[in-house]
């Protein structure tokens, strides 16, 4: 009943050892399984209020910078207790115009990622926007001695997918090292291979990445290193079952495969 009433006070953290998730809570249901099991449902989103209602509504002099943009933007969402995080190396330019912001500070964010060649997040009440190929955090090694599940799995357009016990010390746009070898292979399909139109080999790109070439749906870069940057992450646990994994959509560092429209969609999943 405690667990239940801080639930319905919007206080909600999941925890294993660490933090795994931190955010608001959108709604809470009470259920029950059978004669003894009984449970709460809750659906939490990480800067939920800030996404919704934060509003940019400023005239900025001339001479202002991209800089200048994105401070404007966070003291909007100082109200709703989200700070700053990772930037990307914003440009120098100096605009010889004013400017006026007007709208939802998410789209404002929006437009600053995309100049900057990369995207953001609200991560436990931060706005995390690192440079692309940024990582927020060194390796974790896995391995079958060190929570690693499985093989990992080469996709098609969707990256490399892990599954590993729960890690929180493992965060998005973080660094997993994998031994390269346990990377099982994806097949491409017949009708990939005569869309090739010629013979199809694996090439390495300048960052050292494997990758097969010619193709209009090619799998996923291999890090022959064995680094990946974790792009999305899926947690699965129960205290009184076997489940207690967390399931991430990874990408090689600087990876010249582009993600298809599905693994775009997940790349900013952070799910309890």
């Amino acid at each position: 009943m405690a667990t239940f009433n801080r639930s319905l006070a919007n206080e909600y953290t999941a925890s294993y050892i660490g933090t795994i998730f931190s955010g608001d809570i959108r709604f809470s249901v009470t259920g029950r399984d059978n004669p003894t099991d009984t449970y709460i449902l809750i659906q939490a989103l990480d800067g939920y209020d800030a996404y919704l209602n934060a509003i940019v509504s400023q005239t900025i002099a001339k001479g202002y910078t991209q800089r200048n943009v994105y401070d404007a933007v966070m003291r909007t969402l100082e109200p709703y207790g989200i700070t700053g995080g990772r930037t990307p190396a914003f440009s120098s330019f100096v605009s010889p115009r004013g400017i006026t912001l007007f709208g939802r500070s998410r789209d404002v964010l929006d437009d600053i990622a995309s100049q900057c060649g990369t995207s953001w997040q609200f991560v436990d009440g931060k706005v995390e926007m690192p440079g692309k190929n940024e990582a927020v955090h060194e390796a974790v090694v896995l391995n079958s001695e060190t929570g690693l599940v499985g093989m990992p799995q080469q996709t098609i357009g969707a990256g490399v997918n892990v599954r590993c016990l729960i890690n929180p010390n493992i965060r998005l746009n973080g660094l997993i090292k994998l031994d390269q070898g346990s990377v099982y292979r994806a097949s491409l399909s017949n009708s990939d291979i005569q869309m090739s139109g010629g013979p199809l080999g694996e090439q390495t790109d300048a960052n050292g990445n494997i990758y097969v070439d010619g193709v209009p749906r090619p799998p996923a870069s291999i890090a022959t290193d064995g680094v990946y940057i974790v792009r999305g992450i899926m947690y699965k646990g129960d205290t009184r079952g076997n489940d207690w994994f967390m399931d991430m959509m990874c990408e090689a560092r600087g990876a010249a495969d582009l993600l298809s429209t599905t693994a775009q969609e997940r790349e900013c999943i952070n799910e309890t």
